[in-house]
């Protein structure tokens, strides 16, 4: 018997919220993506991913939102995929140890997700992929690729500081980001990458601890 791919609800709460933001009627959306609108608060409900997937170009495509995957992806930042995700990430004494465990969490918790971690070619500098969980022709792919390049690279963040920006980004597909995400990497280069997403890491930045939190920064909370 195939396996159905599987989100959860915890992924699926941060794109609801934010076009609630824009006065999008989430019920109606979900309704339409035949997804359970009784499950949105809870997080541990999984969904049929081709639900979430339509629910999401849904949202793209008539509400306009072009960088959808982008604009939820920094606003939830390392806490993506869990809402807990940043606390339980402070158990990690380095940064790779974070994305070991980042990689993990992702893999189980999406199916037909891959993340990963690999030394790229004749560099001194790591690659940190996402293979997501549709295919490239999947017209769902660059806003997947976008919100989990923003996972990625908010949990660096948490070791570098909310500064750092990667200087390689691979992106999925052959469309070259938009302005809203030019502006956001302006000295960042981009490489079409087939089938999976990544961002350099400078391999003397994977033994970095954990910065101390700042207070005055609020937490995604679904």
């Amino acid at each position: 018997m195939n396996q159905i791919p599987l989100h959860r609800m915890a992924i699926v709460r941060p794109f609801a919220d934010i076009a609630d933001t824009v006065g999008v009627p989430i019920e109606l959306a979900f309704r339409r993506a035949r997804l359970p609108y009784m499950a949105l608060d809870q997080a541990d409900v999984y969904v049929p991913s081709e639900r979430f997937l339509r629910f999401l170009i849904g949202l793209v495509w008539r509400e306009g939102i072009d960088d959808l995957g982008f604009l939820v992806g920094g606003r939830v930042g390392v806490n993506g995929i869990d809402p807990n995700l940043s606390r339980y990430l402070q158990r990690s004494p380095t940064l790779f140890e974070a994305m070991q465990a980042f990689a993990e969490l992702s893999n189980r918790t999406v199916t037909n997700c891959h993340v990963g971690i690999a030394a790229a070619p004749g560099a001194n500098v790591t690659r940190f992929y996402h293979s997501p969980s549709c295919k490239d022709s999947n017209p769902a792919s660059a806003q997947i690729a976008w919100f989990g390049l923003m996972a990625m690279l908010g949990l660096v963040r948490t070791f570098r500081g909310p500064g750092w920006t990667p200087a390689d980004i691979g992106v999925i597909g052959s469309a070259v980001p938009g302005e809203t995400i030019r502006q956001a990497f302006s000295p960042t280069a981009f490489h079409v990458s087939r089938g999976i997403s990544w961002i350099e890491i400078p391999n003397d930045f994977l033994s970095s601890s954990l910065l101390p939190r700042d207070p005055n920064l609020r937490e995604y909370q679904p």
